[in-house]
């Protein structure tokens, strides 16, 4: 029999094993799906005598049965199902053992029993039918948990006979009306359902509780739609239980100005509108909800679907609840607080598929109190915006000072929202505290987990919580920021403290695969960064990843603010395993850094990588003043520079650190592989290595250490033991510098280096030995008490006094070239059709030959290529490769290239030519046009003009403001933003006609949701970017660009006016400024300036837009209606009516198309992606659509 028909038989055997347990009248379940318990008690206990009778009585027909049709799993899988069996048996049997002999004390303990019964089944069937390991253990995991919860739920029902002694009873509408509004008793039992066909009044202290073990179900009648029950600040205490509150969509239960509530075991379900409402504006006042069910309650209200509570001074608790499938418009889809300066416990809760636009789960608004919520469970809450589980703010009335929020012992699974904090949005002002925790599979644009935006000035503080699977994307544009950085954590300008915890499986597009720190210019208040602080300490991150193109820092990302207090990044005793960055120009595999002091101490970076053209397998270092204790470094990896680590414009204190089996490699650019443990770089590089190990660490140049241009490194007493460079420098290389400083009429060609106290052993290198003449190197920095042989050891800086062997295998000074780049004109004036030729010449004057001298030319695009020399250099465009095969010790070699100035050039236009010779930028001279251009190019658009037309008659909106009510007029724009503008504002016939879904541009991908409007501005010659293959969309475009894109729209004009502006002359976008000058479209700065280099504002380019299509708004001639943005309210300001044309889609009349147009009616807001997408379907191309903020 196979195993998989084994596992079939072991399941049966554990649900008769369930059954023996069980007595037969155990299975009765009634009532409804939540916990229902009354005080009966126990049947006697089965024993594990009748659990082997069961077992015993399985015969074979059964087996043969289960033959017949199992499905084969593999032993791996096979060999988990049966475990987390056996653990789920296990869990099930101590359960119900501890329910029946009262060790659990539970009310009800038949119907617990038979609720966990329920849990078993589910999990079994579950189980059977998973496909993946993973599949497995999520079943275990949510059994788990619901058992848990069943067990949690301590209701108490009174039966029949305490129900008849205690209050008045009552049947119907009337009755229940007139006892409570015209009634004496302090009790009234419901005792049938009821139908309600108005609102009750309570207006004195009451309880009402529904009669028996089952629920009393309260719904509206078919006329009746509103409250149930609305209780007054003088009916004192009012208590529900064990009620059914049942809107049916169009009512809702209960609003409240009681100082004391209590609601137990009851549910409110298919309410309206918030299904509870609770004012507790007094201090002293006492709120209880518990036990209690919220489900599919769905309002067209801006808060809440579940509990409401529009203030809070005194205490709530909200224990033991369950809020399931709850909807509002806009604040928290179960539970809105709208203000709240007292305290608010939620223990024991499950969300679970709850949703809105803030805070899917819990909507907070106003709050200077606090809020505590413990042993709770997040689970596929979805919000539209901000918070996936929970929204967080503290309000501007509290704007000196917010509350806080505790949570402990919480678990916040796949929660996702479209724009930040895929669990937590947390705003300023307020301080958090997260302990015990768990925050699994949550998504979001930014912070998968969570997101604190702008300046806190609380702290945040987050202990022995782990963050798993969570994701910072994309997402969809039309919802929020193009970002996708803090796979689990993003914060601005914040405090942050993390102990313990496991960071592991997290991701983010652009940065800070776990967590992203960095600055933002102000907080919702306007107010300045105040720096950014994150200590780590005893934490473990594990396979945390960036994917985009300079997508920085696999598991952290830690900025710099422009405050003058020092940024601050600590990590102490933490380790950093298999994280890595898999973009182009992800530096920082695990760590990228540029705040100000940096500390690790005690700190494992282990096997962390970057898998394209980056580097920093483990850290990367910038401009930072930094200390590294007590650390080690084993088995990171880049194909570019610093396996382990690299400093670049910092300086960096190494201490006691381990350097192992690092490694730099690239198949593509050897030559690029660059320090296998350390990459030195920049003016400001220091480095200073104590007491530490480089072992087995690989490159292609400096196998442990490599420097370049850097300022000085001084290594004491430390260990390089068999580290390898393909070519050169063993343990240790250094490159020369770009530029030759003059010192005391001498020259440093070097980064200075400073060794002592060191040993050297089986250090390797692929080139061997060779020698240093001293006249070339006139003054290197010593190596001395070190056992590298024949060098020379020398106590200061001096001058070598002979010919010295220095062993290339352990330190390695790249040997010397004289390179020049001149040309044969006879000044530095040309003019277009003029020839003439450049000349590369590099001469060896060291005593070593040069082998494979590699030389690479980019000519400017203002001079076209007639001839190389030497003949067989390669000449792809205007880029110019040749390899010299040697260059022999005295000799040179000289490449001549013969150019030509073509017509794209213009007067005052400059040309200079920059080679690139073994890694050194040789520069010829700057060169001037002298005569008039006959270009009517634009660098960026390519020249020429297009065949696009616009859609000047209808007034759609073209831009879209933010979700928290601004549209940030004096913010920037971006280049992609722009082409969509302009693609969207085609006509549909010349839309259709210019249609491209592809383009050349390396940075503009077919997935990218602006590839759509780029490739079709392109196909239309509106567009082409820049001479690098790129068209930076995400770069800001600039006022001089803008007017180009923009002129290329419009008809050509003979009557140009010439430089209206007084900083437009020979500036690359003179024609196109000039054109829409003529055609009164732009005016300028009041000093006579256009800033064609200044990146455009958004109102600025709205209203340049508005020009273009013809649009005139006028500030008196709006609707009162419209959409409105709080930072654009100033009717005066110049550019308040241009932003609401921008933002609003209406109809309008005028006289004329130069007269002041008068909106009519507001139209509804275009679908932007459905209407690309349809686009797309007609030209059978694929594409997404995005919304312009």
């Amino acid at each position: 029999m196979g195993k998989s028909k084994i596992y079939k038989l072991f399941l049966v055997m554990l649900a008769l094993v369930i059954v023996v347990l069980t007595p037969v009248e155990e299975f009765a379940m009634g009532g409804n799906n939540y916990v229902e318990s009354s005080m009966t008690e126990n049947a006697n206990l089965k024993g594990t005598d009748e659990e082997a009778e069961v077992n015993d009585d399985l015969n074979e027909e059964n087996l043969e049965n289960l033959e017949e049709d199992i499905e084969e799993v593999s032993d791996e899988l096979f060999d988990l199902k049966l475990k987390i069996t056996e653990e789920i048996k296990k869990i099930v049997n101590e359960s119900i053992l501890k329910v029946k002999s009262g060790e659990i004390k539970v009310d009800d303990k038949e119907k617990v029993v038979g609720l966990i019964e329920t849990e078993v089944d589910k999990a079994l069937k579950n189980i059977e039918d998973s496909k993946s390991i993973d599949d497995v253990e999520n079943v275990k995991i949510q059994t788990v948990e619901n058992i848990e919860h069943i067990l949690s739920a301590k209701v108490t029902v009174l039966s029949d006979e305490e129900n008849l002694e205690t209050g008045i009873e009552v049947t119907n509408f009337e009755e229940l009306k007139t006892a409570i509004e015209e009634g004496t008793e302090d009790t009234i039992i419901i005792a049938n359902d009821i139908e309600m066909n108005g609102e009750i009044y309570i207006r004195r202290p009451l309880t009402i509780i529904g009669k028996g073990k089952s629920f009393k179900i309260l719904k509206p009648s078919d006329d009746y739609y509103g409250f149930m029950f609305t209780i007054s600040e003088e009916a004192s205490a009012v208590t529900f239980e064990n009620l059914i509150f049942d809107g049916s969509g169009k009512s809702w239960a209960i609003s409240s100005f009681a100082k004391y509530l209590k609601i137990s075991d009851s549910q409110f379900i298919n309410n309206k509108m918030s299904s509870l409402i609770i004012d507790a504006a007094e201090e002293d006042a006492e709120i209880i909800v518990e036990n209690s069910l919220f489900e599919n309650n769905k309002s067209d209200n801006y808060y809440a679907g579940g509990i409401n509570i529009q203030r809070n001074s005194g205490t709530i608790d909200i224990s033991n609840n369950k809020f399931k499938g709850n909807s509002v418009n806009y604040y928290g889809g179960a539970i809105c607080i709208n203000d709240n300066s007292g305290t608010i416990n939620i223990n024991d809760g499950y969300f679970e598929k709850n949703s809105t636009a803030l805070g899917g789960a819990i909507g907070v608004i106003r709050n200077a109190g606090t809020i505590n919520i413990n042993d709770g469970c997040f689970k596929e809450n979805i919000a539209r915006e901000l918070g996936g589980a929970i929204y967080f703010e503290a309000g501007q009335e509290y704007e000196n000072g917010g509350g806080s929020m505790n949570i402990r012992d919480t678990k916040f699974i796949e929660n996702t929202t479209g724009n930040n904090g895929g669990a937590i949005y947390f705003t300023e002002k307020n301080s958090l505290k997260i302990d015990d925790s768990t925050f699994k599979n949550n998504k979001s644009n930014n912070g998968g987990a969570i997101y604190t935006p702008g300046k806190s000035s609380k702290s945040i503080e987050i202990n022995n919580t782990d963050f798993i699977g969570n994701i910072a994307t994309y997402g969809d544009p039309e919802l929020g920021a193009i970002a996708g950085k803090g796979g689990a954590l993003h914060f601005d300008n914040a405090t942050v403290k993390i102990n313990g915890g496991n960071f592991e499986d997290n991701t983010a597009i652009a940065g800070g695969g776990a967590i992203y720190i960095n600055d933002n210019a102000e907080n919702s208040y306007g107010e300045k960064p105040t720096g950014i602080n994150l200590t780590v300490s005893n934490a473990n991150f594990k396979n945390n990843s960036t994917s985009d193109e300079n997508g920085f820092g696999g598991a952290i990302y830690s900025g710099k603010s422009p405050v003058e207090e020092k940024d601050t990044l600590t990590i102490g005793n933490t380790k950093f395993e298999e994280n890595k960055t898999t973009g182009s120009g992800g530096d920082g595999g695990a760590v990228f850094t540029n705040s100000d002091i940096v500390v690790l101490d005690t700190v494992n970076f282990a096997k962390n990588s970057t898998e394209k053209s980056a580097s920093g397998g483990a850290l990367y270092i910038m401009d930072s003043d930094a200390k590294i204790d007590n650390s080690t470094f084993t088995d990171n990896s880049v194909n570019r520079w610093g396996g382990a680590v690299v400093v670049y414009d910092s300086v960096t204190n190494v201490n006691n650190s381990k350097f192992t089996n690092n490694k730099t490699s690239s198949e593509e650019e050897p030559e690029e592989s660059l320090g296998g443990a350390i990459y030195v770089y920049g003016d400001k590089g220091k480095l200073n290595i104590a007491s530490s190990d480089f072992d087995e660490n690989k490159a292609t140049y400096g196998g442990g250490i490599h420097l370049e241009l850097a300022n000085s490194v001084e290594i004491s007493n430390s260990n390089f033991t068999k580290n390898t460079a393909s070519i050169n420098g063993g343990a240790i290389n250094v490159f020369p510098r770009e530029d030759r400083i003059t010192t005391d009429e001498d020259f440093i060609y070097y980064s200075p280096l400073k060794v002592s106290d060191s040993k050297f052993t089986e250090n390797t290198a692929g080139n061997g030995f060779y020698r240093l003449a001293k006249d070339s190197f006139p003054k290197i920095y010593g190596v001395y008490k070190t056992n590298v042989k024949g060098l020379k050891s020398l106590s200061t800086p001096a001058d070598l006094e002979y010919d010295t062997a220095y062993n290339n295998y352990d330190i390695s000074y790249v040997d010397e070239l004289i390179i020049l780049k001149t040309d044969n004109l006879s000044n530095d004036k040309v003019k277009i059709g003029d020839v003439f030729k450049y000349s590369i010449t590099v001469e060896d004057t060291d005593n070593i030959d040069k082998k494979e001298v590699k030389i690479s030319d980019e000519i400017p695009n203002k001079l076209d290529v007639i001839s190389v020399t030497p003949k067989d250099a390669k000449i792809t465009g205007q880029k110019i490769e040749y390899t010299v095969p040697e260059i022999k010790t005295g000799e040179t070699f000289t490449m001549t290239i013969e150019v030509k100035v073509n017509t794209s050039v213009k007067d005052g236009d400059k040309i200079k030519n920059v080679a690139l010779v073994d890694g050194q930028y040789i520069a010829s001279r700057e060169l001037i046009v002298d005569e008039p251009s006959t270009s009517t190019g634009w660098t960026w658009s390519g020249g020429g003009s297009t065949t696009t037309t616009l859609n000047k008659d209808d007034h759609y909106a073209y831009m879209i403001g933010y979700p928290n009510g601004t549209v940030k007029s004096e913010g920037k724009i971006t280049r992609a933003e722009v082409s969509t503008i302009f693609f969207r504002m085609m006509t549909d016939d010349s839309r259709n006609s210019n249609w491209s879904s592809v383009n050349n541009y390396d940075d503009v991908g077919t997935e990218t949701w602006y590839n759509n409007a780029i490739s079709t501005l392109s196909n239309a010659k509106a567009v082409t970017g820049y001479p690098d293959g790129n068209f930076k969309p995400n770069a800001k475009i600039t006022r001089g660009e803008f007017a180009t894109m923009a002129s290329r729209f419009l008809s050509d004009t003979s009557l140009l006016t010439n430089n209206k502006f007084t900083d437009v002359k020979g500036n690359w976008a003179e024609e196109s400024i000039n054109k829409l000058a003529s055609l009164g479209l732009i005016s300028g700065y009041t000093d006579g300036s256009f800033k064609p280099d200044q990146e455009i504002t958004r109102a600025e380019a709205a209203t340049l837009m508005n020009a273009v299509l013809e649009r005139t708004p006028d500030k008196d001639h709006l609707l009162s209606n419209m959409k409105k943005w709080t930072d654009n309210s100033n009717k005066n300001a110049w550019y308040y009516a241009q932003i609401q044309e921008a933002t609003n889609s209406h109809t309008y009349t005028r006289s004329s198309k130069t007269s002041i147009e008068t909106w009519r009616e507001l139209l509804p807001v275009r679908d932007w992606a459905a209407l690309e997408k349809a686009w797309s379907s007609a030209n059978s191309a694929s594409g997404g659509g995005s919304v312009i903020k």
